[in-house]
C-alpha cells in the first residue's frame, strides 16, 4: 500500500486523488515519509471527510469558505499541496483553517494555553473526567485543543454545535485567561508547525 501511495504522489498527474483505502492506511509518520521521498510538489484533492467539512462550512460560515476557496476554479476546488499530506491524516484534524485573510482566525494549539492558569484548568478537567462528571462545551473545546490544533469551525462541525455556542466557549476561555487568542495570520504564524513535529 505504501508503494502505491508513493507512486501516486510521485506521478505527474495534474491533481492527485487518493482513495479512502489510502487515507485509512496513512498515519502521520508514514505521510511524512511519503512527502520526504517525493521530489514533486503537486496538488492533491482533500480526503472526502475534509470535503464534507468544507461543504458544511460553505453554508455555516460562507465568508470563511470564500476566504479559503472562493478564488478557486471548479477544477482546483479542495486541492492543496502534497506537502500538507501529514496534516490530512485521520489522527490530525485535516486541512487546517488557520490562514484566513479577510476574516479573523480562530485556530488554537497547545501553545495557546496561558501558563499556570491553563495548566490548572486542564488539570481540573482531567479530574472531572476521571470522576465521570459531565463537561461543559468550553471544557471539551480545551480538551480538543490539548489533543491537537483545532479551529472553531471544525470543532462545531465535529460536535454538531451552533457556531454561537462555540464563540461563547472561546470567549469564556479567553476571558478566564485559559487560552490566548490570535486573530490575524501574522499573529498566528508563531503558533503554526506543519512539519509534523
Amino acid at each position: 500500500m505504501l508503494e502505491e501511495i508513493k507512486s501516486k504522489v510521485a506521478s505527474s498527474e495534474h491533481i492527485i486523488e487518493l482513495e479512502n483505502k489510502h487515507w485509512e492506511y496513512l498515519d502521520a509518520e508514514t505521510a511524512k515519509q511519503v512527502v520526504g521521498d517525493s521530489d514533486s510538489q503537486c496538488l492533491m484533492r482533500l480526503p472526502q471527510r475534509d470535503i464534507e467539512f468544507f461543504e458544511w462550512l460553505k453554508t455555516a460560515a460562507e465568508e470563511v469558505w470564500q476566504d479559503l476557496w472562493g478564488a478557486d476554479s471548479e477544477d482546483t476546488l479542495y486541492t492543496v499541496s502534497t506537502a500538507l499530506l501529514p496534516e490530512l491524516v485521520v489522527e490530525h484534524r485535516g486541512f487546517p483553517v488557520c490562514d484566513l485573510q479577510t476574516v479573523p482566525n480562530f485556530y488554537f494549539t497547545q501553545q495557546h494555553f496561558r501558563g499556570e492558569q491553563g495548566d490548572h484548568y486542564m488539570q481540573a478537567i482531567h479530574e472531572r473526567q476521571d470522576q465521570g462528571e459531565k463537561l461543559t462545551v468550553a471544557q471539551v473545546f480545551a480538551l480538543e485543543v490539548e489533543r491537537a490544533p483545532i479551529d472553531k469551525w471544525r470543532f462545531a462541525w465535529m460536535y454538531d454545535l451552533p457556531l454561537t455556542a462555540v464563540d461563547d466557549c472561546i470567549r469564556e476561555l479567553v476571558e478566564d485567561e485559559v487560552l490566548m487568542y490570535t486573530a490575524t495570520r501574522e499573529e498566528l504564524s508563531d503558533y503554526l508547525d506543519f512539519d509534523g513535529e
